[in-house]
């Protein structure tokens, strides 16, 4: 019997392979990556909606950079329950000195599309 439901591990490489990857690069696509109503919360400001948070990323510098060092999913398999990706690692812009992030991306999945999107987005420097 085939299970019907979202693979927390594979939602969770997936933005640490081809999120991140998008935002060192052509950040086009990492809108893609949110819901419609989704929120971020970048280093104290807040961004509502896919409107607002495609502008604050194209207002990003143009090269940033990302080494994961590590992270954590926590999920209730077999549900339609949100599942919770934390990541940590190092983010420099230019001229800047590098410093480290934490970040926490609260992901809704939808079982019955077979889908998953960012519905909270969390991320800090240190």
């Amino acid at each position: 019997m085939a299970e019907n439901h979202i693979d927390s591990n594979g939602v969770a490489q997936t933005i640490i392979l081809e999120y991140f990857q998008s935002m060192m690069g052509d950040r086009s696509d990492v809108i893609s990556f949110y819901g419609h109503n989704a929120v971020l919360f970048w280093k104290g400001q807040e961004f509502s909606g896919n409107v607002e948070i495609s502008a604050f990323l194209n207002s990003l510098p143009e090269t940033i950079t990302f080494q994961i060092s590590g992270f954590e999913v926590q999920t209730v398999p077999n549900t339609d329950l949100w599942t919770m990706l934390v990541v940590f690692g190092t983010y420099q812009e230019p001229r800047s000195k590098l410093s480290d992030f934490h970040c926490t991306f609260i992901i809704d999945s939808k079982t019955d599309e077979k889908t998953a999107f960012i519905r909270y987005h969390h991320f800090q420097t240190y």
